[in-house]
């Protein structure tokens, strides 16, 4: 996996959607090779509770966040 995208979610229903879809566009500078982590937050335990946790799962080279 070229890349990870660390997305820490809390409430986010309306505005999930269209964040994917531009990931979506933006991984094909990766040649698409490029995996997706949603952590959502249901707990409100703050967004650094989020990116830990999606931060043991991810497999990439390179990680990015979107917050």
């Amino acid at each position: 996996m070229e890349a990870s995208v660390i997305i820490p979610a809390y409430n986010a229903s309306s505005t999930l959607p269209a964040t994917l879809s531009s990931i979506d566009e933006a991984a094909k500078f990766f040649g698409g090779s490029v995996e997706t982590i949603v952590i959502e937050d249901k707990e409100g335990k703050g967004p650094s509770w989020a990116r830990n946790r999606a931060l043991e799962k991810a497999t990439g080279k390179y990680i990015f966040f979107c917050d």
